[in-house]
């Protein structure tokens, strides 16, 4: 079983591991490789394990972290199979069948957050482990100066490795 660390304390919380919920491969030495979207998203690939929107629909491109438009980084999520959800998640909350993912925006890059079946957030960076994030308020909070932008929601059934990708190169901070 594998758990989080972080947060407000450093209690070890025990990863959930219900549909959708993180996968436990993230949390090794295959997963320490892989981007903050592709943990968002739950997919995790051995030979290249970072992932960018896009890169996952029927058309395989990606969209680079310094895209400003956020209709493109919208249009590249919808193509992976996410849902717009936008600023509010009311609407979302207590839903099955998949899970919410925060969506973070700066001029140069990009960064995502997951929501797991029991509420908690966690999110990834690079050569790093998951962990709980400290803020569990997502759409208050900025990470290194990149402000929430949007929720979309997450159903494991639709989003998956459909193409072959090249290795990924848009996220900076993943």
């Amino acid at each position: 079983m594998v758990s989080y660390r972080g947060g407000n304390d450093d209690e070890e919380k025990f990863v959930p591991t219900g549909p959708g919920d993180p996968n436990p491969a993230f949390f090794g030495e295959a997963g320490r490789a892989a981007n903050c979207y592709a943990y968002a998203v739950n997919i995790l690939r051995v030979a290249a394990p970072s992932i960018n929107p896009g890169e996952l629909g029927p058309k395989g491109t990606n969209v680079a972290a310094y895209a400003n438009d956020e209709n493109v980084y919208k249009a590249a999520c919808e193509a992976d199979g996410l849902i717009y959800v936008g600023r509010d998640p009311s609407g979302y909350l207590g839903r099955t069948g998949g899970y919410l993912v925060a969506f973070f925006k700066s001029n140069f890059d990009m960064h995502w957050r997951r929501c797991d079946s029991e509420g908690v957030w966690s999110e990834k960076l690079p050569d790093k482990v998951p962990y709980r994030c400290e803020s569990q308020d997502q759409a208050s909070v900025s990470i290194k100066g990149m402000p929430f932008l949007a929720f979309y929601w997450v159903q494991p059934d639709v989003v998956k490795l459909r193409t072959k990708t090249k290795k990924s190169k848009g996220c900076i901070i993943c």
